[in-house]
């Protein structure tokens, strides 16, 4: 009944009733009636990366429904919450009622400067607290949307490198290939944004690595596979290799993108329609000039890519005044010139003063720059921001369980056969699959509890119900 019951408030979007085959009114909601949510107030704080998390209380709200409710912390730069933006914060509600906000310093440090912050000058805040009434997927139904109170607090950010990713909101690339995460969230780190800031059209830059995205990969509108709707990818793997434009469907059914095969793409994804645009792609950039004979193939003046910055970089030292442009894959049929630190595709020779730089090119922002304190110096990464690398899986393990398809549950060896212990919350899918990855991997049919039944190279999900299992796998036979 609670299904049907969120479907219809979805549909009626405000005052609406249910009820089942015209027995009875089952549920009224009455906006009026709501007892809105309050939310506590924020102390000022001079931020440090290695502080204790942010906390404050609130009182919850009351829909005088017996249905879930969710909450969003959000933030703004002004008072009247224009351009607001939602806060990474873990909010809970004890058995008592009481309602808890945390927020790692971190977060907040990396939200001040989200919201036009410079590091060691001190900026106000404004938090509002969300609440809505919830489907049973936990997410939020507009329309009964509630806010709290406006609160304020004054925080001093502590200097620290801003990427993107904190700045702008973004959409997942997700695939096989290392460079997109190889299908877990964890590990991606490379994403399109929304830079115009209208929630319409996410663009970039993204280097799938050697290994290049003929493997597959999807966008997601999350950082999870838990919503559906979230999960865009092919609907027949029916594309034309080098695809122009792919419209995506959004159903956690659709297929791995397989059409591209270079390394470097730069897309746009249009948010409404779900149309993916290859605005172009290539497979190494270099930099040309009077100081190299102007030759788009020399391998020596080929760019790296520092993919936690989207940006390309070179060194170089000239010993005279001179100009350069961009070139793409060895000729000149991709190439940006510019002025002014600005690029333009076919533009105009970048004039250089004599000296020794590191190059930049960021084709997100359509820039270059020419910077001299960065000459011979290590390159910044990102490193420390990028998760530890898990300790690898090998062999045969299971993946898939109570919804998990981003950590193999791992199994125990014997000769030919592999025994893993599992826990299965409900009913739920998993596979066998080969060393973390799904170049191998087996499915099937389960007959009946107990009995054997043949694993199917890339076989159908294997269906269990809730209960605790020893599962066994023999290769050989």
């Amino acid at each position: 009944m609670k299904k049907f019951l969120y479907t219809s408030l979805v549909a009626l979007a405000g005052f609406f009733a249910v009820s089942c085959q015209q027995e009875h009114i089952e549920v009224v909601y009455d906006p009026a009636a709501v007892t809105v949510q309050t939310l506590g107030e924020f102390a000022d704080v001079v931020l440090d990366k290695d502080g204790e998390k942010i906390v404050t209380t609130f009182a919850p709200a009351d829909f005088k429904l017996a249905v879930a409710t969710a909450y969003q912390l959000n933030a703004s730069a002004s008072s009247d919450m224009a351009n607001k933006v939602k806060v990474s914060a873990s909010i809970d509600i004890d058995e008592k009622g009481l309602g808890t906000i945390s927020i790692k310093q971190t977060d907040l440090n990396a939200l001040v400067y989200a919201l036009g912050g410079v590091a060691d000058e001190p900026m106000t805040l404004y938090f509002q607290l969300s609440a809505s009434v919830a489907t049973d997927k936990k997410a939020a139904i507009g329309a009964t949307t509630k806010e709290s109170n406006i609160v304020s607090a004054v925080f001093t950010p502590y200097p620290t490198v801003v990427k993107d990713v904190t700045l702008y909101d973004h959409v997942w690339v997700i695939g096989s290939s290392a460079s997109v995460g190889s299908w877990s969230f964890e590990k991606v780190y490379q994403y399109l944004y929304d830079y115009e800031k209208k929630g319409e059209t996410f663009t970039g830059l993204i280097d799938f690595g050697e290994a290049g995205p003929s493997g597959g990969f999807k966008l997601t509108g999350a950082g999870n596979w838990d919503d559906a709707s979230l999960n865009w990818g092919s609907e027949a793997q029916a594309e034309e290799e080098e695809a122009e434009t792919i419209t995506l469907l959004a159903d956690g059914g659709s297929k791995d993108i397989k059409c591209y095969s270079h390394r470097y793409y730069f897309f746009s994804l249009d948010r409404a329609s779900l149309v993916l645009t290859k605005k172009y792609s290539f497979d190494n950039v270099g930099i040309v000039g009077a100081f190299n004979g102007w030759a788009a193939d020399d391998a020596n003046m080929k760019m790296t890519y520092n993919d936690q910055f989207h940006r390309f970089y070179i060194d170089q030292t000239f010993a005279e005044d001179t100009e350069l442009k961009f070139t793409c894959d060895d000729k000149w049929d991709l190439n940006w010139g510019g002025e002014d630190g600005k690029t333009a595709g076919n533009g105009t020779n970048i004039k250089v003063a004599a000296g020794s730089y590191r190059i930049y090119l960021d084709l997100n922002y359509g820039e270059y720059s020419l910077d001299a304190s960065m000459f011979g110096k290590d390159e910044p990464t990102g490193e420390e921001d990028k998760p530890d690398e898990p300790v690898a899986v090998t062999g045969w393990n299971i993946i898939g369980l109570n919804g998990n398809w981003d950590t193999d549950v791992l199994a125990a060896q014997e000769g030919n056969v592999w025994t893993a212990y599992i826990t299965a919350d409900g009913d739920t899918e998993f596979k066998w699959r080969k060393d973390g990855a799904w170049d191998e991997n087996y499915g099937g049919v389960m007959a009946a509890l107990g009995e054997p039944f043949e694993a199917v190279a890339g076989g159908d999900n294997i269906k269990i119900g809730a209960g605790f299992y020893k599962v066994v796998l023999d290769t050989e036979n």
